[in-house]
């Protein structure tokens, strides 16, 4: 029977290390499965925002064509404004005008003759949008459909009013803008979610039926597990999901974790059994040894000499494992099962997470120092496991006496008496380092730095003293230096216009101190060339667990060109209205001259007429 024990412990050890390991393992994919899903998150917002950021550009030209209707009621110039505002705007297919409904001029023509003449209040099928923009007096947004001239697309229709004669205002008709569906999925970088080996599918909801449709994606098959995003746009709401080609598959990773998981439950297999039979084979060196002595006839001070080595041989051995107790990094303790205060806690409690020890045997000492998000599932977590017979690990966060938070992992062994709960013993091991750092957080960081960085608008984080501590190349490339140059910098190592600082730095604070969700304001900056370039800057502040903002993130767009787009459609507009003007002074100078002719012929007339009557007379 005592030859069978080893082996029987053999096995249950290698049955123990392997059901650990194999936990280990599923915690390990779930972590990397989170991971990914993580950083999909983070890629698929960057691309939903430029996709938002794009619609809302194309489809805020039908306001300019507006903003010139209600001031003289006409667009003379209409193909060359439009091509001026299609370059600037980007993203648009063409721009269309429709007065009192009726579809009468289109940029660029060619290829959309069929939709000249399109009448909208009295097509069932566009009628309904129509209607409801005219009652909104709000920008609408229809599709994607079938478009008239071919292929598929959205249209922005914004209805416009005029003044009238009374004083108040009448329906002019519609400025359009129509934006074709491939056009808009390129311009806003969708399609390198495929090239990045991702699927992807756009739907939204249709306002009448209010089922979902799918309008873009780049499989055919519906997508498994996908990671939605929404989109907002005008009187509706589009979809964004994406997910790896295939679902979530396990971790290449998977197969040697495998592999070095029964490796290990082997090894701790084998020292179990020649660990467990030292005791026999020692005990059968003992009674040879016995046997030698009494053979020889070695007397009784030798035999006491023998064992008071032995007694000092398990005495230093004793010594070491209190030593290793002593240094290891994890916190051995043992507490009670009902109460969870500690009857036992290892002395690297002390320099692990700064409390005193005699601190540690307090009444409710480890419930109270639990972070508090974590309290409850650290109570429920204990509660739950010790109803079973297996031994149970999670982890928890702890506050330490300067308020830093400390990552925990605690391997809890359940001592029982009469199939009751007694004694908890366990070891607390700090993870925080392995928490907060790693392989995996590298590579998160290394992919967003090249998402940011083909951005070709400006994305920048600075902290509350308006350092950078993020920049992509595009910001880089306008100061003229290079990513590194620009982290732990400031505004004012690089602008030579201090205005122009000081205005960013009250701008920053301000968001900030506001916590204001979404900051767009036009910002005006120096480039390395001297030259002033105009910025659509949109903000969020970063909140930590706290609820303060000490760091800001922003994204900015040039917008120059439209800048300068619209100094030329006002010194336009100024132009107009002095030659009305001069026409007027002109047509007023007409009449005086006609009015004087006039009184001229009278005159004569009347002195010829009495001259006649005098000669009659």
């Amino acid at each position: 029977m005592n030859q069978l024990r080893p082996l029987f412990l053999s096995v249950v050890t290698f049955l123990v290390v392997l059901a650990a390991g194999g936990a280990f393992i599923n915690i390990a994919e779930r972590r990397r499965s989170e991971e990914h899903r993580h950083v999909l998150r983070e890629m698929g917002a960057s691309h939903a925002h430029l996709l938002e950021r794009q619609l809302d550009r194309s489809l805020s030209s039908t306001f300019a064509l507006a903003s010139i209707l209600r001031q003289s009621g006409r667009i003379d110039n209409f193909d060359t404004l439009a091509a001026e505002i299609i370059k600037s705007y980007g993203g648009i297919s063409n721009l269309q005008l429709a007065p009192n409904g009726v579809v009468t001029q289109i940029y660029p023509l060619a290829g959309n003759e069929e939709a000249i003449g399109h009448d909208l209040l009295n097509d069932p099928r566009r009628r309904t949008e129509a209607v409801k923009a005219i009652e909104s007096r709000t920008l609408t947004l229809a599709g994607p459909f079938n478009l008239i001239q071919g292929g598929m697309g959205v249209v922005g229709r914004l209805p416009v009013f005029v003044p009238n004669e009374v004083g108040g205002e009448k329906f002019w008709g519609f400025t359009i803008v129509l934006i074709r569906l491939p056009g808009l999925l390129e311009v806003s970088q969708v399609d390198q979610l495929v090239e990045g080996g991702y699927e992807y599918e756009l739907s939204r909801t249709d306002p009448d039926t209010g089922e979902r449709a799918v309008f873009a994606r780049s499989a055919k098959a519906d997508l498994q597990d996908p990671v939605p995003f929404k989109i907002k746009v005008p009187n509706g709401e589009w979809m964004l999901a994406i997910t790896p080609p295939g679902g979530w598959a396990h971790s290449s990773a998977l197969p040697l974790e495998v592999v070095v998981v029964v490796l290990l439950a082997t090894v701790g297999a084998v020292l179990t059994y020649f660990l467990l039979r030292q005791p026999a084979i020692l005990r059968r060196k003992v009674e040879v040894r016995t046997r030698e002595l009494a053979d020889t006839n070695w007397d009784l001070g030798n035999q006491i000499t023998e064992r008071a080595r032995a007694e000092e041989a398990l005495r230093e051995k004793g010594e070491r494992l209190q030593r290793l107790l002593e240094t290891t990094n994890a916190i051995p303790w043992e507490a009670d099962a009902k109460t969870w205060q500690f009857t036992y806690v290892g002395p690297q409690a002390v320099t692990m997470l700064g409390y005193p020890l005699e601190q540690w045997y307090e009444k409710d000492f480890w419930v109270a120092h639990i972070y508090p998000e974590d309290r409850d599932f650290a109570i429920d977590f204990c509660q739950k496991s010790s109803e079973t017979e297996d031994d149970y690990e999670f982890e928890y966060r702890m506050l330490s006496p300067n308020g830093e938070t400390v990552w925990l992992q605690d391997i809890v062994s359940v001592v029982r008496e009469n199939g009751r709960p007694r004694t908890l013993r366990g070891f607390m091991i700090d993870i925080t380092e392995r928490k907060w750092t790693g392989e995996a957080l590298e590579q998160q960081r290394a992919f967003l730095r090249q998402v940011i960085d083909i951005d070709p608008n400006f994305i920048f984080a600075k902290d509350r003293d308006g350092r950078f501590t993020l920049v992509n190349q595009a910001v880089a490339d306008a100061y003229g230096v290079t990513v590194e140059d620009l982290i732990g910098k400031s505004d004012a190592d690089f602008n030579p216009n201090p205005e122009e600082v000081e205005f960013f730095r009250r701008m920053d604070l301000e968001v900030m101190d506001t916590l204001q969700e979404r900051f767009i304001a036009e910002e005006v900056i120096t480039d390395a060339k001297g030259k002033l370039r105009w910025l659509q800057t949109v903000k969020r502040p970063i909140v930590d667990q706290d609820g303060m903002a000490n760091q800001i993130l922003g994204s900015a767009t040039d917008i120059t060109d439209r800048k300068r787009a619209e100094e030329a459609l006002r010194a336009s507009e100024a132009d107009l209205r002095r030659n009305q003007q001069d026409l007027q002074e002109l047509a007023g100078k007409l009449l005086t001259a006609q009015e004087a002719e006039r009184r001229r012929l009278a005159r004569e007339m009347h002195d010829d007429l009495t001259q006649r009557l005098a000669v009659l007379a």
